[in-house]
């Protein structure tokens, strides 16, 4: 995948802005992006006007909607493509290497929003509209509307290669079904919400933001609310927050990323996958059993998604699967749990061998109290590895997986969703896509189950004791501690690169969640360095005991 050259901006078919979406308070909100690579990179806002206030108000009630029954255009596809104009005066989307922008958020992008960081190819080329589900033969008329905002970008923010004296441009995009980008673009999305009280009465002004490498990783980035005021002492005003990402190159996480996504004799995670890697993203060209060249891009998917793509069809290729670790077939099976996935598997079997074990240790040998619908997925595992002499912390671990696999496979038996297979109950736990009312749900059950996930997932039988602190995300690559970690990629996320990201790589509660900056009205985002953050540590938030 070779980096393109100069990208035209897809021409408009409207007048004015208005005509694709309400545009009057977008400079109330800005994001400015600061692209620190060697590569020209094209950002692009993301949203579906879809959510309401505490009033019930849309966020952006202004909208004309493209569909019968989407009431002010209420979820629908929002977008706005970062351009520029070029030394020969035409227009083109990205933001090129050491430059900056200063971007104003649409109202329909506000709530529950999304910034799209794409390389190595245009976000506008289609397959059949996909990865990216862009719909470029509606210039002429409706699915889409589009407008090149010319002129209206000034960039005091400016650096190293200044961008032309016209500034930036936005291209406006509107489209009547909120799709989104798919998995296997090679993109790294950036999640926002954003209030205003002026806006939202009852509300108060923020703005709320996170990198989830808990989907996947792709490219370096980091982010951090600019002014504001100190959610832990409201006192301190002017706040400059931290960040949360990474501010390592481009080139250094590719290499962390490929070492650890190896397909042939592993040395980062050893036999945990039998000498494997981590799967990787299929981005248009084969990689099983190719060690990635640093200049290359590379995307990994988060645990979770390890189990919801599996099976999945790739974007480019319908009989490639997305995912390396995915046994190939023809064609490609509909259901992620009929596809052979060496990683899904493994972790499955590790779950299971913990509750098989706290199963062998209680009183009664048989599956006890273990539900119905969990006893059926029970695969025939054996524990992969000795128990370590440490029989107590074994135990107590073992007891800690066994009560999250039967509290999640009760509260899905409850709703009537119990899970097909032992993998799908896996892939539900890590994506911690839990029934919101499982029978005699209190407040008090769900703070066990997500202590017990949180402590297991972290490799402890409970993350507040502090004398577990030094056990923490135990290597999948030390023969002894192979056996507690459950979740090789939050191993990888925050040990392997130690002090050098700082995102959360599992759900529930990891420490660097969702931020909420109050009164903050602006984001800073730094794409593969620090340059263009105001405050370049990594955000600490109060209490935190430990990455």
């Amino acid at each position: 995948m070779n980096q393109p050259d100069k990208i035209p901006m897809p021409s408009s078919n409207v007048s004015s802005p208005s005509d694709v979406m309400y545009w009057k308070n977008a400079t109330k909100k800005t994001i400015t992006i600061y692209n620190n690579t060697e590569e020209t990179v094209y950002p692009i806002l993301e949203g579906e006007n879809s959510g309401r206030d505490n009033n019930g108000k849309m966020y952006d009630p202004h909208e004309t909607s493209l569909t019968p029954g989407h009431k002010g255009g209420m979820n629908e596809e929002y977008r706005a493509y970062v351009g520029y104009k070029g030394e020969d005066k035409k227009n083109y989307l990205g933001l090129r290497h050491h430059t900056s922008i200063t971007i104003p958020v649409p109202m329909a992008i506000w709530d529950s929003g999304r910034l799209n960081l794409v390389t190595n190819v245009s976000p506008v080329t289609t397959n059949n509209n996909l990865p990216f589900t862009y719909h470029g033969a509606a210039k002429d008329s409706p699915p889409q509307n589009l407008y090149p905002l010319q002129d209206h970008l000034p960039d005091p923010r400016r650096f190293v290669e200044p961008i032309d004296a016209n500034g930036g441009l936005l291209l406006l995009y509107h489209a009547p079904l909120a799709e989104g980008m798919v998995n296997d673009a090679p993109s790294q999305f950036i999640e926002f919400s954003i209030r205003d009280k002026d806006e939202q009465p009852g509300q108060e002004t923020s703005f709320d933001y996170d990198l989830s490498y808990l989907d996947h990783m792709f490219i370096p980035v980091a982010l951090e609310a600019v002014g504001g005021d100190d959610p832990f002492n409201p006192k301190n005003k002017g706040y400059q927050a931290g960040y949360v990402g990474t501010t390592m190159s481009v080139r250094d996480l590719r290499q962390a990323m490929g070492d650890f996504s190896q397909q042939t004799n592993n040395s980062v995670l050893g036999g945990y996958f039998g000498g494997k890697g981590w799967p990787q993203i299929y981005l248009s060209k084969p990689l099983d059993g190719i060690v990635p060249n640093p200049s290359d891009p590379i995307k990994l998917p988060g645990c979770y998604n390890v189990f919801a793509l599996s099976g999945a069809s790739s974007s480019y290729d319908v009989l490639q699967n997305m995912l390396t670790s995915s046994a190939q077939h023809n064609p490609v099976p509909a259901s992620p749990a009929d596809a052979p996935n060496y990683a899904v598997k493994a972790i499955t079997n590790l779950w299971f061998s913990w509750a098989k074990y706290w199963l062998a240790l209680s009183e009664n040998s048989s599956l006890g109290d273990w539900p119905s619908a969990l006893s059926k997925l029970l695969p025939g595992v054996t524990f992969r590895a000795i128990i370590p002499a440490d029989a107590g912390r074994a135990k107590a671990f073992a007891e800690k997986v066994y009560n999250v696999l039967r509290g999640v496979s009760t509260s899905f038996s409850n709703q009537n969703l119990a899970a097909r297979t032992a993998q799908e109950l896996i892939g539900y736990i890590l994506g911690w896509t839990v029934p919101d009312g499982f029978k005699n749900r209190t407040r008090e059950i769900d703070d066990l189950y997500q202590h017990d996930f949180k402590s297991v997932i972290r490799g402890v039988a409970d993350y507040e004791d502090p004398n577990t602190n030094g056990n923490w995300y135990p290597s999948p690559n030390d023969v002894s501690d192979a056996i507690y970690n459950l979740n090789p990629w939050v191993w990888f996320v925050h040990k392997y690169l130690p002090g050098k990201i700082y995102a959360y790589a599992f759900s529930v509660d990891d420490d660097y969640g969702n931020i909420l900056i109050p009164g903050a009205e602006s984001l800073v985002v730094a794409i593969g360095g620090s340059k263009g953050l105001p405050n370049q540590s990594a955000f600490q938030p109060a209490g935190k005991k430990s990455t």
